[in-house]
């Protein structure tokens, strides 16, 4: 492990048309001493050549190609191949600003997190006003600031290896949904007393929308029900607010939900969700499901009309 280095985790599976993009602004940043992990995941279009080429041109790049076994899978090749005292994460098609290490690395915290911009807004994951705010594990304060979107991104966050590698921490690659929420939560609750969680108000990663994805990437039902075992083992007893917990748990419901319609139990269905009441309320799930995720879940199973309409009387 390496003082002061910093390792950018990127795995690329079928971007061509952005790796370019995204190693131009990482060789862009103030804070020079970095190096960036590729982890190819068994790409078909022209991203292997083009990844290839950027080592060729960028000596602090170096890229391993892989049989596609999932972004979760690349990750944890990639910590485990990193050398830098530091980890960050970005996806090829996004990119971070010029002075997002800079800023990050010179903070020294357990843990530091800044706040990211889209096409159309600045996205927050904090309640504060102020530029920057220093939290404490033994104050227990950080969630007090957080939002539940605190835990949902993992590329606006600088992570120490130590703690990582230390406490065995790594991607789950069994499940298909919400693989970074998980991360972060098991790192987090991994920090100690003496923790610092450091909280930038700037934005300093831009993050690309995937206008080509969907709510549902893998209608695969066995897969959805494994991310949904997977989610309430942590969270029911995971260090959390109440409100991110709570944020948290509607989630485990939704993943559940989508696993009944898929299957088509509309029984099993109505029991459940039944049984989670106590977790549903009109201000918890306000914002799901729209009429537009809900037309896309309509193609994955027909139950998912009947299904919506179990789910609103529950609200």
């Amino acid at each position: 492990m390496l003082k002061g280095l910093v390792s950018i985790v990127i795995p690329v599976y079928n971007k061509e048309e952005y790796i370019e993009e995204c190693f131009e602004a990482i060789a862009k940043q103030t804070y020079t001493n970095y190096e960036a992990v590729i982890i190819d995941d068994g790409s078909t279009d022209n991203s292997p050549a083009i990844c290839d080429a950027m080592t060729e041109k960028y000596p602090w790049a170096r890229v391993i190609h892989i049989k596609n076994g999932g972004v979760s899978s690349a990750r944890n090749l990639g910590i485990k191949e990193s050398k830098g005292e530091w980890i960050c994460f970005v996806d090829v098609d996004d990119y971070p600003l010029p002075d997002m290490l800079d800023k990050m690395v010179k903070e020294d915290a357990a843990l530091v997190v800044c706040n990211w911009s889209d096409e159309n807004k600045t996205h927050c994951s904090n309640k504060f006003t102020t530029s920057r705010k220093v939290c404490t594990m033994r104050n227990d304060d950080t969630l007090l600031l957080c939002t539940p979107d605190f835990f949902k991104t993992i590329w606006n966050k600088l992570f120490r290896a130590d703690i990582i590698k230390g406490n065995n921490i790594w991607y789950e690659e069994e499940i298909c949904h919400a693989e970074d929420s998980m991360f972060a939560i098991d790192y987090y609750s991994s920090l100690d007393k003496d923790a610092t969680i450091v909280l930038l108000q700037e934005p300093l990663y831009f993050h690309r929308a995937d206008v080509k994805g969907s709510l549902v990437k893998d209608h695969n039902a066995a897969k959805w029900k494994k991310s949904a075992e997977y989610w309430w083992k942590h969270i029911e007893n995971a260090n959390l607010s109440n409100e991110v917990r709570n944020d948290m748990l509607v989630r485990c419901v939704q993943n559940e939900f989508l696993v009944y319609a898929m299957e088509g139990d509309y029984k099993g269905l109505k029991r459940f969700l039944k049984e989670k009441k106590h977790l549903i309320t009109k201000e918890s799930v306000k914002h799901w499901p729209k009429k537009k995720q809900m037309i896309l879940l309509s193609k994955c199973a027909p139950i998912i009309y009947y299904a919506n309409r179990i789910w609103r009387k529950f609200m």
